[in-house]
């Protein structure tokens, strides 16, 4: 069974809060989204928020259902995940999780969620065959030789829609990702997306 499903029964917003922000990123309440942060260690804190209105929602069972999936994943992934908080105020509930590694996120979420170097990704199978744009020059793609030289910066490469905070600067991403900040992006979900930083 997909531990997506942690997401999708919860996240119907369309603001996410997150990492002390708002992020206005969901045009519908239907869809699900979540906010991703990448630490500088290789840790991911994941922040979930959406509408919990239906009379048959009960907040304990939803903290029953997170931490029987989380211990789940822990038996065979010795402290993996960890549950920072569930809670619901006000028709609303949000979950935290934190993640060991970006391996485990994606994992648990049953998605492609990669995080390391440039050369790296390429070593485990990754291909960079589609265009990378600055964010400053979002309508030229880098060349070859300007790749060759992205080998040692860290790369993030996801299947899925959300808002992706990094611990440093953005320095390319393939079309379709936002630039929010300098560090935070937010991804389509209806392909793979790469975000180089630094």
């Amino acid at each position: 069974m997909k531990r997506s499903i942690i997401l999708s029964c919860i996240v119907t917003a369309a603001i996410l809060m997150g990492c002390g922000r708002s992020l206005p990123l969901i045009p519908n309440d239907d869809a699900d989204a979540s906010v991703v942060e990448v630490k500088k260690d290789g840790s991911v804190f994941c922040h979930v928020e959406g509408a919990f209105k239906e009379s048959y929602y009960d907040k304990d069972s939803l903290e029953t259902f997170v931490k029987s999936e989380v211990e789940d994943y822990n038996r065979t992934h010795k402290d993996a995940v960890s549950v920072e908080a569930v809670s619901v105020s006000k028709e609303r509930a949000s979950v935290e999780l934190s993640f060991a590694t970006a391996a485990d996120y994606g994992a648990f979420e049953a998605k492609e969620f990669y995080m390391g170097t440039v050369d790296s990704a390429g070593q485990n199978g990754y291909r960079f065959d589609v265009p990378l744009f600055a964010p400053s020059d979002a309508g030229k793609a880098l060349t070859g030789e300007e790749l060759k030289e992205l080998g040692s910066k860290k790369v993030v490469i996801c299947e899925e829609a959300l808002a992706l905070v990094l611990p440093d600067d953005v320095i390319c991403m393939t079309e379709g990702v936002t630039l929010i900040d300098k560090s935070t992006v937010t991804t389509p979900g209806d392909r793979v997306s790469y975000i180089v930083y630094k």
